[in-house]
């Protein structure tokens, strides 16, 4: 009998303002060739035949099953439909434009950490092929290679989970929103991207004992606290973090990520740009402690259990919803934000010119900013649930005031694919 597990459930998230896909943008120096992408593309999902999946609506449930239809490169820069027929009902699409190779990946069946090793050996054989080069495998997963031991499966015994009990408890309460300081002319979705020098960052990290994300969870706080002065409500970030280390589980492909909260209180205002790094980064470490983060993990799926326990979709939905929207939720923080660590491409690294995440997954009236770095770069793609641009505007001043300048600032629509889910009948 096929049942769903608890690394299955996200997809009763889904609604028309959270579609939770991930666009991965890769910049190369030449124009892209498609046929010797489609023959890279064939040759990587040979070592990652997980990512060849559907969602089906089985037994009142939606489960993750093997798509053995092909998946073709398209040719567009436009937008997908994950899941739908047009790309043969897959969960990870490729297509390309220009210089241009985009991976556009359902957030429901995998993360950052997961999909990165499948995006390198998509660029290893699409680079090795196109240019006849012999390049250098460290940290490449090439087709014929085994899986690593705990690539799939659960992720750890729940048994083992269940024991865990948290370190700390941080509220996110009645969180600050973007729009309550500034009048909002167009509820468009908008998206900004910039990139700076990731050595100069690293730089002033070093002067002020903090960690990018400490820092730019600072900055984004000055950046509201300087639009608007008088915020009464705390600003709060929910930072992605990665379970697999405190899951002691290096290779997963799931989607393993957990969220803390960021908390700035109005009395922090008046705080120096080090007192602010030195409360982000002690919230950080607290909160990333093994024991927690295995807490956090067990939370997912008590969660999961009790969605479970619901009967009828309908409320089913409406409960998920009512979670990730409400109070406490994922999307009712101020920011999002992600940085999961330095991108190690190794012998890639010379043929790529940009390399750009973003993802469909905005905090009510607020912001997700991803940042991901590659050669000397860290690249933000800031997403926003309106079109102002004030507040993108005073955190590239926050920037410029530590001496970091923001390079090919450019703004343009939402490029996130959709995603279409199945009918809700058996498949």
């Amino acid at each position: 009998m096929i049942r769903s597990s608890w690394t299955d459930s996200n997809f009763y998230h889904i609604s028309e303002r959270f579609q939770y896909t991930i666009r991965g943008e890769i910049c190369l120096k030449e124009k892209i060739d498609r046929e010797i992408l489609q023959d890279a593309v064939n040759l990587a999902f040979r070592r990652f035949p997980y990512f060849c999946a559907r969602v089906l609506f089985h037994s009142d449930e939606f489960i993750v099953v093997p798509n053995l239809l092909p998946n073709t490169v398209i040719s567009t820069d436009k937008p997908v439909v994950l899941g739908s027929e047009e790309v043969n009902y897959h969960l990870v699409v490729i297509t390309c434009f220009e210089d241009q190779i985009v991976f556009h990946v359902s957030h429901c069946i995998t993360d950052g950490a997961g999909r990165s090793p499948f995006t390198k050996t998509v660029l290893y054989y699409y680079l090795a092929k196109k240019y006849a080069l012999k390049l250098d495998t460290e940290g490449i997963c090439l087709a014929g290679d085994a899986m690593f031991p705990d690539e799939c499966g659960e992720p750890i015994s729940i048994r083992k989970l269940m024991k865990e009990t948290p370190v700390c408890q941080y509220s996110i309460g009645e969180a600050y929103k973007l729009t309550d300081g500034c009048r909002v002319w167009n509820r468009e979705r908008r998206e900004y991207r910039f990139h700076i020098d990731e050595q100069k960052c690293m730089k002033i990290c070093r002067e002020l004992n903090a960690t990018p994300s400490a820092l730019l969870s600072v900055l984004l706080a000055r950046a509201c606290w300087k639009q608007n002065p008088h915020i009464h409500k705390n600003i709060v970030h929910n930072l992605c973090l990665d379970m697999r280390k405190s899951l002691h589980n290096e290779h997963s492909h799931l989607l393993l990520l957990a969220s803390i909260p960021l908390i700035f209180s109005p009395s922090m205002q008046h705080f120096s740009i080090k007192e602010l790094c030195n409360e982000a980064k002690r919230l950080i470490n607290e909160q990333k402690q093994e024991q927690h983060v295995r807490y956090l993990c067990k939370k997912n799926i008590l969660e999961y259990d009790k969605i479970r326990r619901i009967k009828d979709l309908k409320m089913r939905e409406s409960v998920v919803q009512a979670h990730i929207h409400g109070r406490e939720g994922f999307l009712s923080s101020t920011f999002i934000l992600s940085y999961m660590g330095r991108n190690h491409m190794g012998s890639l690294a010379p043929y790529i010119k940009s390399m750009y995440t973003a993802v469909d997954a905005v905090p009510d009236d607020g912001a997700i900013i991803e940042v991901t770095s590659v050669n000397g770069r860290f690249f933000f793609t800031w997403t926003q649930d309106f079109t102002e641009e004030c507040f993108v505007s005073f955190f590239l001043e926050e920037l410029k005031l530590i001496g970091l300048s923001a390079d090919e600032f450019c703004d343009r629509p939402v490029l996130t694919a959709k995603i279409k889910l199945p009918d809700t009948i058996d498949s």
